[in-house]
């Protein structure tokens, strides 16, 4: 059939004659996998034509071969007649618990950290190992001895989340803000749902997000950061997490911070400390215990520009 053809195709037999049990049925058998290689084309064996006129004549399910389907869930497809969607003849494969074998990684990862670590200390007993001048060691290794490493609540004024209560929703008013609104490089403010004013200044009392303030997701998908570089009033719900930056102390430079939490060494902190359930969940506790490298704040800036750029 369709010689010279690399398309794979199938035979559709109508018969206006079928017994009334078969009535509103299908049979439908998936051969692809029936079939001898040659090197100039492939042909069925005598076996394989066997199987496929002993199947049709039964006409009865043969796992991962042949099933006898209703109309109806043809009818509920959209009347797709694609034979891999009502019989798959590869082998089941097991579900992959993705947030497990995550786990699992990041505890091989800290094994052989612990292990490099205690390689080090012994090449450095031994006299091998000599570290850069003006360096100093820590737990992600070494950095410039002018800088340090601080949890995340010694170095902002404010870390908490957003209202624990879903809000009456309005057609217009003050934003509010959920985890789907930041996940984007720019929020789509004609997607976003709507406060009252009284609301707002309700729920402002506990949590007021100004610019320069840092959101970090903490619900659901947890780890996306995004800065508030926009001046509008706006509240946000328990999903995200809100880091208030100290102006008075200008220890920290926002556009830093925000690439710190974004990067590789803080998102495995997160995953480390994320508590699994119906739905992933990183508490204000472990958040406030995250360990931040410090720069001094004109480095802070030039590597914030560079990530940037």
């Amino acid at each position: 059939l369709f010689y010279g053809a690399s398309i794979p195709a199938c035979i559709l037999i109508i018969n206006k004659k079928k017994k009334p049990e078969r009535k509103g049925k299908i049979l439908i058998i998936n051969a692809a996998d029936e079939y001898e290689e040659n090197k100039a084309k492939n042909a069925l064996s005598d076996e394989n034509v066997a199987k496929v006129a002993s199947a049709f004549k039964a006409y009865e399910d043969v796992e991962r071969f042949a099933r006898v389907v209703e109309i109806d869930e043809i009818v509920k497809n959209d009347y797709n007649l694609n034979l891999t969607r009502y019989v798959q003849t590869a082998e089941d494969t097991p579900e992959i618990d993705v947030s497990a074998e995550w786990k699992k990684l990041q505890k091989l990862l800290t094994k052989r950290d612990e292990a490099e670590a205690k390689m080090k200390a012994f090449l450095k007993e031994l006299g091998y190992w000599a570290m850069k001048r003006g360096y100093k060691d820590t737990e992600i290794g070494e950095i410039p001895i002018d800088w340090s490493m601080k949890p995340l609540n010694d170095i902002v004024l404010q870390i908490t989340d957003g209202t624990h209560k879903t809000p009456s929703y309005t057609d217009k008013g003050i934003p509010f803000l959920r985890v789907s609104d930041i996940q984007e490089e720019k929020i789509n403010w004609s997607q976003v749902k709507y406060i009252s004013e009284k609301e707002h200044a309700e729920l402002v009392r506990r949590c007021h997000p100004e610019k320069g303030d840092i959101l970090l997701s903490k619900n659901g998908t947890i780890g996306i950061t995004k800065i508030v570089n926009w001046d509008e009033e706006f509240s946000i719900f328990v999903s995200l997490c809100l880091i208030k930056i100290d102006k008075q102390k200008k220890n920290i430079y926002s556009l830093y911070l925000e690439k710190a939490l974004s990067s590789e060494f803080c998102l495995n902190q997160i995953k480390l400390r994320e508590k699994q359930g119906s739905v992933t969940n990183l508490h204000l506790e472990e958040i406030r215990e995250l360990q931040i490298p410090l720069p001094p704040l004109p480095e802070q800036k030039k590597i914030a520009e560079v990530l940037s750029s």
